[in-house]
């Protein structure tokens, strides 16, 4: 039996337009395990990641739960140092230390500022004074009485005479009255330096002083002045000048505090500075 003569004429797997017969197998995708015919791009396009995808998806949402992890562990850190520094805060000294800054080399020393409730020892950090209550009083603006006046004293006469040993000045207390050796229990200041200096001068240390007309002028009539009408504190005098004023009510130990409206006439002035005064005194109700 004899062999087949091959084939001199075109191939037919050439002649329509295949691979050659000797090319390796071709690999129809359709029938791939796995593979989609209506998904050209494969299991890529779906998750729209190549290979190992998945890992770093996995990554990405553990790295949020951590942050937010850390930061509830912050906030914890954060509300114990509070309750902490609170509770030092508490227990710590009632007293502060404040340095003063400096811009030198060499150091200022520490201010201690006591705390609330504490006390002070420093003058007049307290209550005030018994020789400022007077003042105060005098000076807080509150309206005398217009009527209710009682007599202290009547007609008291006071021979004022230049003072050149103690700065040209005397002081003079009128709730006694009498001319004094210190400005303790002064209710004005007698002054004559000289012509030259002003001439003789009343100096009174509160506000409430007024001149008036009259030379018989009741209490009431001196606290509409001095109401109405207030004056200098510094009066120069002259003949028949009328004053009015008040005092502090403080004059010896043995005698209580009572404050008074005080009228002074002066009944002449010398060439020398001496002062001739008659004064009154009534105490102011209340």
């Amino acid at each position: 039996m004899s062999s087949p003569t091959p084939s001199s004429g075109p191939d037919p797997q050439r002649a329509a337009g295949g691979a050659p017969a000797d090319s390796p197998p071709s690999i129809d995708l359709r029938t791939t395990p796995g593979h989609n015919a209506s998904d050209p791009a494969g299991p890529a396009s779906r998750t729209g990641q190549g290979p190992g995808s998945g890992r770093r998806g996995g990554r990405s949402n553990v790295l949020p739960l951590a942050a937010v992890i850390l930061s509830v562990v912050a906030l914890a850190l954060a509300a114990g140092a509070f309750v902490r520094a609170g509770s030092a805060g508490a227990a710590s000294p009632a007293v502060t230390v404040t340095a003063a800054p400096t811009t030198s080399g060499a150091s200022s020393p520490a201010v201690a500022t006591p705390s609330a409730g504490e006390s002070s020892s420093e003058p007049g950090a307290g209550a005030p004074s018994s020789s400022d209550d007077g003042d105060a009083s005098q000076q807080s603006g509150v309206p005398l009485p217009t009527v209710g006046y009682t007599a202290a004293y009547q007609d008291k006469r006071l021979l004022l005479t230049p003072n050149t040993d103690s700065g040209c000045i005397r002081y003079v207390d009128l709730d006694r009255p009498a001319v004094v050796a210190s400005e303790e229990h002064a209710d004005v200041t007698f002054k004559f330096c000289g012509t030259a200096g002003g001439g003789s001068q009343l100096i009174f240390p509160n506000v409430e002083v007024a001149q008036v007309t009259s030379a018989s002028a009741t209490p009431e009539d001196c606290a509409a002045g001095i109401e109405q009408a207030p004056s200098s504190q510094e009066v120069t005098l002259s003949r028949q000048l009328v004053i009015c004023t008040t005092t502090d009510g403080v004059s010896t130990p043995d005698q209580p505090a009572r404050r008074k409206v005080i009228r002074l006439v002066v009944n002449s002035v010398e060439k020398d500075g001496t002062a001739d005064i008659t004064a009154n005194s009534w105490l102011i109700p209340g």
